[in-house]
């Protein structure tokens, strides 16, 4: 390639990499604006208060994002990584885990928190419904909606629901731990009868 060739190359390159720049940033904004119409059109859909509290844009904003959503953490839970790292070089020969532990620490302490993914105002509206004692935040039961109601409103409504001796029955004790040895028992025969993998049994 000549220089004069090498120049209109990067005279090209330079032009088509200016125009994806562009056409990205464009893309942005669009999609954060169809975002806050998608907001502003569904909020009374994926909303639904019934409560005595009045909820503000904000807030309302937040809960249309549904209560799976994941918000970014204002700190990293380093020593959740560090109980996860020593449980998984339990599994390891001794120099492999400390080369792992190793990699891990270099990458905790370069490791830095994602920016927040809700705005300033959004923030303070996750704090204020955090604050209030006499809401109740849930799922409905159907779709994707969260609905907001008083919690002493429906507290007395489970109370009421619990009274009803025809559909409940109080029991003594918790059932739970005989389940769960008449469940290891049954997976432990079909194991030994190999039906259930070694991993497949681990599992369940």
């Amino acid at each position: 390639m000549t220089n004069i060739q090498e120049t209109e190359f990067q005279k090209t390159k330079g032009h088509h990499k200016k125009k994806c720049e562009r056409l990205l940033e464009a893309k942005k904004k669009q999609d954060a604006s169809t975002k806050e119409v998608i907001i502003d059109d569904q909020r009374d859909r994926l909303v639904i208060n019934v409560s005595h509290t009045e909820l503000n844009t904000h807030q309302k904003n937040v809960l249309a994002k549904v209560l799976n959503f994941a918000i970014s953490p204002n700190t990293l839970p380093k020593d959740d990584f560090v109980v996860a790292v020593e449980k998984a070089c339990h599994t390891m020969e001794e120099e492999e885990a400390e080369d792992f532990r190793s990699e891990i620490l270099g990458t905790l302490r370069s490791a830095r928190c994602l920016q927040s993914n809700l705005t300033v105002q959004e923030q303070k509206a996750v704090s204020d419904l955090k604050r209030n004692p006499s809401v109740m935040i849930l799922p409905a039961d159907k779709g994707r909606a969260t609905v907001v109601l008083d919690k002493a409103e429906y507290e007395e409504k489970v109370l009421s629901m619990l009274s009803d001796g025809k559909t409940y029955e109080q029991l003594k004790k918790d059932p739970t731990a005989s389940y769960k040895r008449k469940l290891v028992a049954i997976l432990t025969r079909l194991k030994d009868e190999g039906k259930l993998s070694d991993e497949l049994y681990s599992r369940l």
